[in-house]
């Protein structure tokens, strides 16, 4: 990851957070968002947090040892380079740990296969799970297929290899699988589930993400086959013949805990706004989260200093989180969810509340906005989710509108501890939204 990619993203973000939309913007603004460009491109900021990050501490799972200690130190470093107000915010966690884990075909064709245990999926019984396969191409098969069709087999599920798109539309629907096809697999009365690994390499590295519980229990041993090893798999069942797997995992879960990192650069003239620029701390153990997400930490710090460092202090205050725990489910919403615990303890939204703004590091998510209400709303249902992504539209949302910074901001409600949370928070607000922002009512 190159210096001026890291440093042109901080920027990116931070301008977004900082100015109007160019079109709105005057001569002078112009001026002042090149003058900062051109200094934050001569910074390295960024590169030094990403690099120091994976390489003092590696993966850090959330609830690791490796995340905690990465939280003391990301709030050193957030102080040394002038953060004030820093605090570590712990909440309890369900962690979870790969141990070893193993495929391979058995019987006729026999060979071994390279495949990685699906986060918060439960370990196999002593000895493995070893049973017939049935293939599936779509969550949709595997969830019209009758309950016979499946019992007592390994399902493998292979959506075919995705391919890189500028809007992300590949993943979600293979991530749908990861998540929820272990629980449809295991309602039918499966013995494990296999999917093909949710990336568009073609390596022999599988990837691992979450899988999802079920009435707060894990459901069925899952893993993901590497992308050559999907292939292989499905060129053996075109074969016509009963292909069998044997599947082992040593995985478990503990109880610990993770914990946001929380710094403010204090705003000059109205410190009470708080724009917020977050991003998350824990990563995969596959990996040390160079991308997902050390450069969207990064980016972030540089991006609120880039503007801090200007020679002209922002009126509000620019607050950088690091969230702990986005990438894991749990089994109750009283664990994890680092976005969801920021969002709870957070103060309580009142009609004269001040107007505070959310914003991720560039990862796939949107941002989003709040502004004070004139009056208090009597009634407005809340969303069922805390997170707002590029791909995803909030039912309670409506999209934007052209002309408007509803395409910017959105017209987003916010999270509350009251409200049900689904997905993993990626951008949070401090209150909620009345009507979009235009531009002849954005505050300044």
């Amino acid at each position: 990851m190159s210096l001026r990619l890291l440093t042109a993203s901080a920027l990116a973000l931070g301008l977004v957070a900082f100015a109007p939309l160019a079109s709105a913007q005057d001569a002078a603004t112009v001026e002042r968002a090149i003058a900062i460009r051109d200094a934050a491109l001569r910074s390295n900021i960024a590169l030094d947090y990403v690099t120091q990050l994976t390489t003092r501490f590696g993966a850090r799972p959330a609830g690791s040892k490796a995340e905690q200690d990465a939280a003391a130190w990301a709030a050193d470093y957030l102080r040394a380079h002038g953060f004030q107000n820093v605090r570590i915010e712990e909440f309890p966690l369900v962690g979870w740990e790969r141990g070893e884990s193993s495929a391979a075909i058995v019987g006729d064709h026999a060979q071994a296969l390279v495949a990685a245990a699906l986060g918060h999926s439960p370990a196999t019984p002593t000895g493995g799970v070893e049973a017939e396969i049935v293939r599936f191409a779509s969550m949709e098969d595997l969830q019209a297929a009758p309950d016979a069709a499946v019992r007592g087999k390994i399902v493998y599920v292979d959506l075919g290899q995705m391919h890189p798109m500028q809007d992300g539309s590949g993943y979600g629907p293979q991530t749908r699988v990861r998540g929820a096809g272990p629980g449809v697999a295991a309602a039918k009365g499966a013995a494990a589930f296999v999917m093909r690994s949710v990336g568009s390499d073609e390596d022999r590295m599988p990837h691992t993400g979450t899988t999802r519980y079920v009435d707060g229990k894990p459901t069925i041993p899952a893993f993901a086959l590497s992308a050559p090893d999907a292939d292989q798999v499905s060129r053996l069942v075109a074969l016509g013949e009963p292909v069998r797997m044997r599947l082992t995992s040593t995985a478990h879960t503990y109880e610990t805990h993770s914990q946001n990192v929380i710094g403010d650069l204090p705003g000059a003239s109205r410190p009470d706004e708080i724009i917020v620029l977050g991003s998350h701390m824990d990563s995969w153990d596959l990996g040390t989260g160079a991308i997902d997400d050390g450069a969207g930490g990064a980016i972030t710090v540089a991006a609120a200093k880039a503007i801090a460092d200007s020679g002209r202090r922002p009126a509000r205050t620019l607050r950088v989180i690091f969230y702990g725990s986005e990438e894991v489910a749990q089994p109750t919403p009283r664990t994890g969810n680092g976005g969801g615990v920021y969002a709870r303890n957070a103060p309580p939204w009142t009609s004269t509340s001040s107007p505070a703004r959310a914003t991720s590091a560039p990862t796939g998510s949107m941002r989003c906005g709040c502004r004070p209400a004139r009056k208090a709303p009597t009634s407005r249902r809340p969303p069922r989710a805390s997170s707002i992504r590029s791909a995803s539209w909030p039912r309670t949302a409506s999209r934007p509108r052209a002309g408007s910074m509803s395409g910017l901001w959105g017209r987003w409600a916010c999270p509350s501890s009251a409200w049900p949370r689904t997905e993993p928070a990626i951008s949070t607000c401090t209150t909620r939204p009345t009507t979009p922002w235009t531009r002849s009512t954005r505050p300044n």
